[in-house]
């Protein structure tokens, strides 16, 4: 089976070596961004922008915190294919992302509850509808993303591979790549 992973298309090229230890480290960085591009041209614009947006701010030297949520939070939301050419920018491995992000997106998950209740909350200042009613849904909607990310970081620790969040930013964030895919694989 060919591995079409962005790091086994560069090990098939030649662009990536192992020390002793096991560690990989880029053999040809320009050549290895060529192929880094390549991978990437098939995305969707969102996902394509915040590529190339952190890759700019990687040049400058962005560290620290804001480094480390922008790849956590943003890279670790992407599909798998984009979160593969995220982690070879911020040279990190993609499913670490996935695990980081899983956690990250299930502590966050009691922001669907406010949400759906606030969204209740103002629909029933318009309307006669019972804000209260959107309880169970709230309740529901937040355990189903904090469990499914961190099944989600469950399979991509046991896999190796990176998974796309499941939440309604992964959507948004992923929803043009996802077009893309698709109307790339129906017949004309």
């Amino acid at each position: 089976m060919v591995d079409t992973s962005l790091e086994g298309i560069l090990e098939s090229k030649g662009l990536v070596k192992r020390d002793n230890n096991g560690n990989k480290s880029l053999v040809d960085k320009k050549k290895a961004l060529e192929a880094y591009i390549d991978y990437a041209k098939n995305t969707g614009f969102i996902n394509r922008w915040i590529l190339k947006g952190y890759e700019y701010v990687k040049k400058k030297n962005f560290h620290g915190p804001v480094d480390w949520f922008a790849q956590v939070y943003i890279g670790g939301t992407m599909t798998r294919k984009d979160q593969e050419s995220f982690a070879f920018i911020a040279e990190k491995e993609p499913w670490k992302l996935t695990i980081y992000n899983s956690i990250m997106t299930s502590a966050m998950s009691p922001q669907y509850y406010g949400m759906i209740k606030g969204a209740g909350f103002v629909g029933s200042l318009f309307s006669g509808f019972e804000a209260d009613s959107l309880d169970s849904f709230a309740i529901y909607l937040t355990g189903a993303v904090a469990v499914s990310n961190l099944m989600r970081g469950g399979v991509a620790s046991y896999t190796k591979k990176a998974y796309a969040a499941i939440s309604i930013d992964g959507l948004l964030i992923n929803l043009p790549t996802y077009a893309k895919k698709i109307s790339s694989k129906s017949p004309m």
